[in-house]
This record gives structure tokens, C-alpha cells and sequence, in this order.
């Protein structure tokens, strides 16, 4: 390589520090090939993110439905709430579903 430097008198001390930047900057420039050429690691790393996401996925929807479910007792209380204070709509509905499946399972044979 040539540099502006080339026509300076170079003092061994200077020489040292030149050697020793460039070493410096050799064994980065290997590290980093090296951490880019470990497929095992990459992989196991990348594994581990897959790992911890579909656990936070899963802690997220397990919360879901914890609340869903809350949700849904409330429903189903309020609904036979109703039910118990006023069953005659009630049983009037349900008995005309039942006619009308006796009905059509009857058209069927």
C-alpha cells in the first residue's frame, strides 16, 4: 500500500502502533467472520427468539381467553338471571324450535 507517509522518516515507535492498530482491526475483522461462519450458534439463537415468541404468544392468548371466559360467566349469569324473572317467552321459544326440528326431521324419512 502506498501512502503520503512512504517519503517520511517512520520512527519505530510509530511503526509499533501502525502494527498493533492493524492487528487490532485483523482480529475484529475475524471475530466478526467467525460469529458469521457459526451456523450452529446462529441457528440455536434463532431458535431461542422462535422459542421465547411462541411463548409470549401463547401467555397472550391463554390471557384471552381467561378474559373470554370471565366474560362469558358474566353473560350466561345475566341470561338466566332473565330467564328466572320472566320464562314464558322463554319456553314458548324453546318449544317452537322443538316443533320445528321434530318437524323437519320427520320431512327427512
Amino acid at each position: 500500500m502506498t501512502n503520503a507517509r512512504e517519503n517520511a522518516p517512520v520512527s519505530a515507535e510509530e511503526l509499533t502502533e501502525e502494527i498493533e492498530s492493524t492487528r487490532a482491526a485483523l482480529g475484529d475483522t475475524v471475530a466478526a467472520l467467525a460469529a458469521k461462519a457459526d451456523v450452529k450458534a446462529r441457528l440455536t439463537d434463532s431458535a431461542v427468539a422462535a422459542k421465547e415468541m411462541i411463548a409470549e404468544t401463547g401467555s397472550e392468548i391463554a390471557t384471552g381467553l381467561s378474559h373470554r371466559a370471565g366474560q362469558m360467566t358474566g353473560a350466561m349469569e345475566r341470561l338466566t338471571g332473565h330467564i328466572r324473572r320472566n320464562p314464558l317467552p322463554w319456553l314458548i321459544g324453546t318449544a317452537v324450535a322443538l316443533v320445528a326440528l321434530i318437524a323437519r326431521r320427520s320431512r327427512g324419512r
